[in-house]
């Protein structure tokens, strides 16, 4: 007599065929996932722009990053899917890439997301009095991809002295429309005013080019 087990192994075995595609991919990532969010106050976090963080997220799941946010604010209200980062424990951060520029209106309009601190955390309190454009040093985890997009959990903050003011934004916007109506000096002059405050490194060289060539056009004009 041929024994029970042996007469349920082919049924097992098409059961076997039948799961969904995925799921032990899917599996193996869950137990990955736990393994690096114990290891990764070990790690030494990646220094990496967050836009570049956002074009390859998969690269970084799980792993320690460490980025420079130019904050917007917070948002109130999201869908956090089948994922850890619900309204009720957590804090939503909006901003923008340090390799963005807010005087850009494209730039303005869209701000990345999905960058969160545990709500009644000291990184709560602090950007709960954080104004619209000042600039942080986070460093975080990236514990999940979501539509290709990465969730990060910030672990530390460190607020940034340089930064893309209002002043600056309105002296470059000024600048910008003296620019269309070719009043090449004044523009230049709007530009060395938005250079006078303390500035990333990325927006001040950005901006010096612009002046540079706000000055060769008003010579220009000048010799014609």
């Amino acid at each position: 007599m041929t024994p029970l087990r042996w007469k349920l192994l082919p049924a097992v075995l098409l059961a076997l065929l039948y799961l969904p595609f995925g799921w032990s991919h899917v599996q193996a990532g869950s137990s990955h996932a736990a393994h690096q969010e114990r290891d990764d106050t070990a790690a030494e976090p990646a220094d990496v722009l967050l836009s570049t963080l956002r074009s390859d997220p998969n690269r970084y799941l799980g792993e320690p990053v460490r980025f420079v946010l130019q904050f917007q604010g917070e948002i109130d209200a999201w869908n956090p899917g089948l994922g850890r980062f619900g309204p009720g424990d957590w804090v939503h951060l909006a901003g923008w890439s340090d390799d963005r520029f807010p005087w850009d209106p494209e730039v303005w309009e869209h701000p990345v997301s999905h960058v969160f601190c545990r709500r009644g955390s000291p990184i709560a309190s602090l950007m709960a009095e954080a104004r619209p454009l000042e600039r942080f040093r986070i460093t975080g985890v990236v514990r999940e991809v979501f539509f290709d997009d990465p969730w990060i959990e910030c672990t530390s903050i460190e607020p940034l002295f340089e930064m893309i003011g209002e002043g600056t934004l309105l002296h470059v916007e000024r600048a910008i429309e003296f620019a269309r109506q070719e009043k090449w000096e004044l523009a230049r002059q709007q530009y060395e005013r938005a250079l006078a405050a303390p500035l990333p490194d990325a927006a001040r060289a950005e901006l010096e080019e612009r002046m540079e060539t706000c000055r060769k056009l008003r010579d220009g004009a000048e010799a014609r």
